[in-house]
């Protein structure tokens, strides 16, 4: 269902839609030159000059956060990308943060059947009111996930077997 709704991770049907309404896509790497000017540089190496009308606008989406933990970018941690299309579902599922995508894979995970361990340094959504960090927090415990608030991971580890081991503080 999810490889259904993310179309396969393919925009075609995007791209279908900008060409049926005239509009032009650009792939490449952009660079603003200027005052409404960005030049895109296509992955054949041409570049393209654009100019807006009114302004240009950078919205580039956002990409995941690894945090610094000693030993984390060597255990080839999973992003949310990697969370969200995953094929398999883990026995056992470590969560560094309490955000808002750590909160939906949780749920996710811990509803599929896997043992989740949520690491919620800061809380769990702690942007929002704390009401809601506690009632996701209680809604969590009560699916059967660990929600460890307080928790901070200072070094991450992964045997020769795929087994990750967490050292907290």
């Amino acid at each position: 269902r999810r490889d259904a709704f993310a179309s396969h991770w393919s925009d075609d049907r995007q791209v279908a839609w900008l060409d049926s309404a005239g509009i032009a896509l650009y792939r490449g790497q952009g660079r603003i030159r200027s005052d409404r000017v960005v030049e895109v540089t296509g992955p054949d190496g041409a570049s393209t000059s654009l100019t807006a009308r009114h302004a240009v606008v950078v919205a580039t989406g956002s990409a995941a956060l690894i945090p610094d933990v000693t030993g984390l970018p060597e255990a080839a941690p999973w992003t949310s990308r990697e969370a969200a299309a995953s094929k398999e579902v883990p026995g056992r599922l470590a969560i560094i943060g309490g955000g808002v995508v750590a909160t939906e894979m949780a749920t996710a995970y811990t509803n599929l059947g896997t043992v989740v361990t949520v690491l919620a340094r800061d809380g769990v959504l702690p942007r929002a009111e704390p009401f809601v960090g506690d009632r996701v927090t209680q809604s969590l415990r009560d699916a059967g996930a660990s929600v460890r608030l307080r928790a901070e991971a200072v070094s991450v580890s992964r045997d020769g077997d795929g087994t990750v081991h967490d050292t907290l503080t």
